[in-house]
């Protein structure tokens, strides 16, 4: 492999860290954001792209197959799993709570039955 190819696999792997690391961190950090969260999101599928692109690269050089970024392929796909996974149930609570059912005594029935039960029981007493 030539000079050019292993700075630019260098390069792309640097890249790939750099953006992995500040996802994870974005992710840890406390108090959680969910925006913050969501931009993770994006920056860990920027560090799955370059490290696929750094795969096909070796492949394409006829470089071996390296096991190790297979596996780290794998693990950041199942990170992103992970994220994605914790920001559908947070959209999901946030949904169900934007529909929370009013409240019964905002409709006129059971003023209504109130009412009535309320003659009725003035009836029997007098």
């Amino acid at each position: 492999m030539t000079e050019s190819a292993t700075t630019f696999i260098s390069n792309l792997l640097a890249s790939a860290t750099a953006k992995h690391a500040e996802a994870i961190a974005a992710v840890e950090a406390r108090p959680i954001d969910i925006e913050r969260c969501r931009a993770a999101d994006k920056q860990l599928a920027d560090a799955e792209l370059l490290l696929i692109d750094v795969i096909d690269t070796l492949e394409d050089a006829g470089a071996v197959e390296s096991v190790q970024l297979e596996g780290a392929l794998s693990d950041l796909q199942h990170q992103r799993e992970l994220l994605a996974e914790g920001l559908a149930k947070f959209d999901m609570a946030q949904a169900m709570a934007g529909q929370q059912q009013p409240s019964p005594w905002a409709t006129p029935w059971p003023w209504i039955s109130l009412a009535l039960i309320g003659l009725i029981v003035l009836q029997v007493v007098a």
